[in-house]
């Protein structure tokens, strides 16, 4: 179901990709701002705490599992939608 337009942001972050660590290339999400996403905002954009960190990673490997997952919200939203289809939801 599409969102509403009065909930829409009108101004959205760009789209966080797994490959924001490869520089600022403007076909990815950096287009939007001009050069690439730092981490804290690529953590914000995902659902995060800015200061949300993975210390055990490499920086270029941080952008790629947050690129490669999905937002928090999504996901959350996702489980419940499959709670209440197998009627567990409460």
């Amino acid at each position: 179901m599409p969102v509403p337009d009065d909930q829409r942001c009108p101004d959205p972050l760009p789209c966080v990709t797994g490959y924001e660590h490869r520089g600022c290339d403007r076909r990815k999400a950096g287009r939007k701002l001009g050069r690439r996403m730092t981490l804290a905002e690529v953590n914000v954009a995902m659902g995060l705490p800015s200061n949300f960190s993975t210390p055990c990673l490499k920086v270029e490997y941080a952008y790629m599992v947050r690129g490669n997952g999905v937002p928090l919200q999504m996901g959350r939203a996702i489980a419940e939608a499959v709670k209440v289809a197998l009627g567990t939801a409460g």
